[in-house]
């Protein structure tokens, strides 16, 4: 947090605002005083000339937009203008106003491959990743196959019933009309049968991101060559299969919910990469899809059983609102340091061998047993190359969150009660720590 002093210059008839140092990610710096505020390291003056009081600026405009207009009390935020009343702070506006612009990121699109795409491309992007194209034909074949999927554990003649009544709406269902133009259903279709892109989610925001596919495969097997995992001579599913079949049925779990965690379907995993946008060069974070995998139920179940033992140290941060109550709070002297710092790549990082220790530490031999053989199980394919995890756990997994929780507090407990100096606070949020330092910067 950047704490960089703010001078007001009292000369006659003048508020002058002088400021130094970096904008937050708004560019946009609130002072002590309502109604002035930085813009982009830009000094803002109030006119104090009678019945006037104008806000003038001069020079460049952050990437929100944001300007001056000769009106009392009034400026400009993405071409809209924004009036102040009595209620009303600049931070309060110009937060809220911000906040409504962002939703409007989760349809940018964002080209970073090589190739110059159609207008009518990229407005079929503009409607988001996760738009749905009606159907030319209802695909009655999979929604049977899923309806058997989803009444498998039921009583017979609860099945017969639902089947029966699926039948009548399935019978009784016509195709919808097409929710996209002419003109956009070729764009849709020139951008499936494009195999010199891939389309993705961007890792924050929700952009659609372009990349050339040969790109991106670069920079995934970039990242399978680091040393955390190991190419596999055939398909694991079978043998992981049997494992978790069986660590189900001797476990002490109700014979209900066995029948609902032991796997029926073999789907291996898969591995892509969410580009980080924000970061220089792209780089990718990993993401294994483990739905429908032999462990992903299991791991849920796990997940759920675990939860309750997270967040119960004085460093836990829920989120970033339960962070800014706490600092609201606190009081800062003036030699005081605070400190961010975040660990890098958390979840390949995480030991697996003491993280199944700590789980073995923290709850009963049963759950524990479960755990590891979800962790131990980590495997999923991309190109059609098979792959195990051998370090970290897998960003994907429902488990995984929870064990990089139950790891962090074990590790910071443990360094913490090793060094003799302690902070003053030590907040944690997963792997983006925040801490307040008050023994000077040479001892930091």
């Amino acid at each position: 947090m950047d704490t960089a002093p703010i001078q007001i210059d009292s000369s006659p008839n003048v508020n002058r605002i002088n400021y130094k140092g970096s904008m937050n990610t708004h560019g946009v710096r609130v002072t002590v005083q309502e109604q002035s505020f930085i813009l982009n390291n830009t000094p803002f003056k109030f006119d104090s000339s009678p019945g006037v009081n104008r806000i003038n600026c001069k020079g460049s405009m952050n990437t929100h937009g944001i300007k001056e207009i000769a009106q009392e009390k009034c400026f400009i935020l993405n071409n809209t203008p924004i009036q102040l009343d009595s209620c009303n702070t600049i931070s309060q506006v110009v937060n809220k106003t911000i906040n409504k612009d962002e939703s409007k990121l989760k349809k940018k699109v964002v080209n970073l491959s090589s190739q110059v795409l159609e207008p009518e491309v990229i407005n079929v992007l503009r409607k988001g990743l996760g738009f749905a194209v009606t159907p030319k034909n209802l695909p009655f074949e999979n929604m049977i196959c899923n309806i058997e999927d989803g009444i498998n554990n039921l009583p017979l003649e609860d099945k017969e019933a639902l089947r029966q009544e699926c039948s009548l709406i399935m019978r009784k269902a016509k195709t919808p009309k097409s929710n996209l133009s002419k003109a956009e259903q070729k764009a849709f279709k020139s951008l499936r049968n494009n195999e010199k892109i891939v389309v993705l989610k961007a890792d924050k925001g929700g952009a659609a991101v372009i990349l050339d596919k040969e790109d991106y495969i670069f920079k995934m097997n970039e990242h399978l060559n680091c040393g955390s995992y190991k190419k596999l001579n055939k398909n694991p599913i079978p043998k992981i299969m049997k494992e978790v079949k069986k660590a189900i049925s001797e476990s002490s779990i109700d014979d209900k919910l066995k029948k609902k965690l032991i796997p029926s379907s073999q789907c291996i995993p898969r591995i892509y990469g969410l580009p980080k946008i924000h970061k220089d060069g792209v780089p990718l974070r990993p993401i294994v899809n483990t739905i429908g995998s032999p462990t992903y139920e299991l791991a849920k179940y796990v997940a759920k059983v675990l939860k309750p033992l997270v967040g119960n140290t004085d460093s836990f941060i829920k989120d970033s609102h339960d962070f800014v109550n706490l600092i609201k709070k606190e009081k800062l002297e003036r030699d005081d340091i605070l400190v961010s710092f975040d660990v890098v790549s958390l979840f390949t990082k995480i030991p697996l061998e003491e993280s199944i220790q700590v789980i073995k530490e923290v709850t009963d031999p049963g759950t524990a047993r479960l755990a590891e053989i979800c962790l131990r199980s980590t495997v999923f394919t991309f190109q059609g190359t098979y792959y195990e995890q051998t370090s970290g756990v897998a960003m994907g997994s429902p488990l995984s969150p929870i064990m990089a929780n139950l790891y962090m507090e074990y590790f910071e407990k443990k360094d913490l009660e090793s060094y003799p100096l302690k902070p003053a606070w030590w907040k944690r949020f997963v792997n983006d720590t925040n801490i307040k330092w008050t023994h000077g910067k040479a001892e930091l």
